[in-house]
């Protein structure tokens, strides 16, 4: 056996061998393998390349997440810090507001004591000029009222008894002129007085028109004169009988504040409307009506009242006030008088607004409490 296989090895050589490994297509094989393993190694370090690119990212982001992890502690302190600035501000702010609520509180206090105490004024005010204005009742003999004028607006009741003719002055006309026909009918020569039209609604002999509205007296103006001046110029100051009708819009205060009590005397009676006085809070109106008043007063008795309805009643410092009223006054050496028992409005008036209740008054009495 040994020498059969001795001869085998003698004739296989290394010839054979290739020819053998050649014939089974070793080589290529071996070739292919080789191919495959470079290719193998070279993808190997293609990983090995992308694994080191994605440690440095990892690397890259843990120092990121390590940065903002410190930003974070950072921010957490901060917001710490500023929730303790947050907790002393509210603290703060809870002490503000008790403080301006305690202080609210006083000045709504004080905003009460001085609303009160300026009503309390301003009833006293109103109280004051009212006392002026509480009609007296004229003592026997005997005395007749009468209403002169058309119905509803343009009427006023007058004394019957002074009314034996002479000279009226109408002033303050517009469009009627029923009360002046009125006295032209008992026997006066009306003198009318208004800048605001051109002519007299009505004709009539006894009427002289004048286009002059009537202003205080030391005022001048176009198309104006003073009461004072006017009785000068038509030669009417010594007399002491003339009826005066005045309803000049507010203008009224200002001409019986300014108006000589001397000129006054020419007058035995008045009828005048007194406009707005829901607006005598005002200082400067207040004091003008309380000269005006308190000078009638002093020499004419008011002896009729008579709201005016279309505006209606205004609260004045607690004090219900008409903000238009109708007064008429006598010359107190002519007749005595004392505090009126009438309720006003009387059988004899009319509303001026003829769609409206009339206001009622009552005895319109009232005392002077300063």
């Amino acid at each position: 056996m040994r020498q059969l296989l001795r001869r085998i090895a003698d004739r296989v050589t290394f010839g054979s061998v290739h020819r053998y490994l050649d014939r089974e297509g070793f080589p290529a094989r071996i070739s292919s393998i080789e191919a495959r393993v470079s290719s193998a190694e070279a993808g190997i370090a293609s990983v090995a390349l992308r694994i080191a690119s994605a440690e440095a990212k990892i690397a890259s982001a843990e120092e990121r997440i390590s940065n903002l992890e410190s930003d974070a502690d950072a921010l957490r302190a901060t917001v710490a810090h500023l929730g303790e600035k947050v907790q002393q501000s509210d603290a703060t702010l809870a002490d503000a507001v008790d403080s301006l609520g305690r202080m609210s509180h006083q000045a709504q206090l004080a905003a009460s004591q001085e609303q009160k105490a300026r009503a309390g004024a301003l009833s006293d005010r109103m109280l004051a000029l009212l006392a002026y204005l509480s009609p007296e009742d004229p003592l026997p003999p005997e005395t007749n009222f009468i209403r002169l004028g058309k119905r509803n607006d343009g009427g006023y009741v007058m004394i019957e008894n002074l009314l034996g003719g002479g000279i009226a002055y109408s002033v303050g006309i517009a469009t009627d002129a029923s009360w002046d026909m009125a006295m032209v009918r008992r026997g006066y020569e009306v003198h009318q007085y208004d800048h605001t039209v051109s002519e007299s609604p009505e004709q009539d002999p006894a009427l002289h028109f004048h286009q002059l509205g009537v202003c205080p007296t030391g005022e001048h103006a176009p198309s104006m004169q003073s009461l004072d001046s006017l009785l000068d110029s038509n030669g009417h100051a010594a007399r002491q009988d003339i009826v005066l009708k005045i309803d000049i819009e507010g203008g009224e205060w200002g001409v019986f504040s300014s108006l000589p009590a001397s000129a006054l005397q020419a007058f035995s009676q008045i009828a005048v409307e007194f406009h707005w006085l829901h607006l005598l809070d005002e200082d400067e109106r207040y004091e003008t009506a309380r000269k005006s008043l308190s000078k009638l007063h002093a020499h004419f008795a008011p002896v009729h009242v008579h709201a005016n309805n279309h505006l209606g009643l205004f609260v004045m410092g607690g004090v219900p006030v008409p903000a238009v009223l109708e007064v008429t006054y006598v010359r107190r050496d002519l007749m005595a008088t004392e505090p009126s028992r009438r309720t006003f409005p009387t059988p004899l008036d009319e509303p001026n607004h003829p769609g409206h209740s009339e206001l009622f008054l009552g005895r319109f009495q009232f005392s002077d409490r300063s």
